[in-house]
């Protein structure tokens, strides 16, 4: 799919610019660089929500700084706050990378 728009003015290019589907991050731009489109989706690894000490998730965080919303199920992270998960959660296109994430943007 091909999307072509035009901005507002009011729109700030110094900042970090980003695409949504429901609540999935499919691209991002960042200043003065180019749109980055995310190639491979999550495989539920769980590696981004299992390294969130208290107060860097709204649900809190287990003596291990796993994500209180995080449940296991079979060999899946699955995030329980479904539709209030909220937009601080979004993973982050710049974080540090897991071993098991497959996330990968081009």
């Amino acid at each position: 799919m091909k999307i072509t728009f035009d901005l507002p003015g009011w729109v700030d290019e110094n900042q970090t610019l980003m695409l949504l589907s429901g609540q999935e991050l499919v691209a991002f731009k960042e200043p003065g660089q180019e749109w980055r489109v995310k190639k491979d989706r999550c495989v539920q690894c769980g590696e981004c929500c299992l390294d969130t000490p208290d107060g860097h998730t709204p649900f809190g965080s287990d003596d291990e700084d796993k994500c209180n919303a995080l449940e296991k199920v079979g060999d899946k992270w699955l995030c329980t706050a479904g539709a209030k998960k909220p937009f601080r959660c979004l993973p982050d296109p710049n974080q540090k990378e897991y071993t098991g994430c497959s996330i990968r943007y081009f």
